[in-house]
């Protein structure tokens, strides 16, 4: 495995751990950090993978 894939698993790993599993924090709060996350992810991924095509979806 690669050490991005590597970085990017213990990323998830951690954002797992303490996002989603914190009984703390709200379900709210949760998907607020989760649509976060989703939204940086989007803006950092600016290669397009022909291997894994993005689709959009209308709402």
């Amino acid at each position: 495995m690669s050490i991005f894939k590597n970085l990017l698993q213990c990323y998830i790993q951690e954002f797992y751990e303490v996002t989603l599993l914190n009984t703390q924090k709200s379900c709210a709060q949760k998907l607020e950090e989760v649509n976060h996350m989703a939204d940086k992810w989007e803006k950092s991924v600016s290669i397009p993978n022909p291997a894994c095509p993005v689709e959009e979806v209308s709402v």
